[in-house]
């Protein structure tokens, strides 16, 4: 009988594998990155921390639900996951619209923070998050070892690298309001921020 692995073997073979994984997946550009930035550059790191935690959230949420056998469900029904990326584009193609036209400094009334609950529908409507967690299970969970401590040590992992990743984004926003004080050129890096988005998220829909 094969003894069952320990807290330190699960953590060498699936939870520093899938830190990496999770370091480079969640450092990239993508919808919940991008509105971090934007939000940062609008109102603050301060008046996003609301968002930031709606975000792990709302991504452990869909870990939870993807683990527990709702990605295969999806993979075996194309009608259903059709109707997910047209939720998913409409919903980013909001967040992209929302960005680009954020006031800017200069502009009346003054803007208004993302919340905790527009972070928590992010991940859940985000084609980035469902190939993010797709690929990390099938890669780092191996079927002779017990499912469930494997899927909670990336679960742990996404949590452990996605809160100072998306913090340092909404700082870099943040500095970059300090840094570009015309509102011309804060408008372009809202459109820029917004067409990355779109970019992003209409890559990973054709993928």
């Amino acid at each position: 009988m094969t003894a069952a692995p320990t807290v330190l073997d699960l953590f060498l073979h699936t939870g520093v594998p899938a830190l990496v994984f999770a370091f480079a997946m969640v450092s990239t550009p993508g919808p919940a990155n991008m509105t971090c930035m934007a939000s940062g550059a609008a109102v603050g790191y301060g008046r996003t921390v609301p968002f930031i935690l709606g975000l792990m959230a709302g991504f452990q949420a869909l870990a939870l639900v993807i683990a527990a056998g709702l990605g295969e469900v999806l993979r075996q029904a194309p009608a259903l996951m059709l109707g997910m990326k047209l939720a998913s584009a409409g919903y980013i193609l909001w967040l992209a619209y929302r960005i680009a036209t954020a006031p800017v400094e200069g502009d009346r009334p003054p803007a208004r923070p993302v919340g905790f609950w527009q972070g928590v529908v992010l991940h859940p409507l985000n084609p980035k998050a469902w190939a993010m967690l797709l690929s990390a299970y099938g890669h780092f969970i191996e079927p002779a070892a017990p499912y469930g401590p494997q899927a909670a040590m990336v679960m742990l992992a996404f949590l452990v690298v996605g809160l100072p990743l998306q913090s340092a984004w909404t700082v870099a926003g943040q500095g970059m309001r300090t840094l570009v004080h015309r509102p011309d050129r804060m408008r372009t890096l809202n459109v820029t921020m917004a067409v990355v988005m779109v970019a992003v998220v209409g890559a990973a829909l054709v993928l």
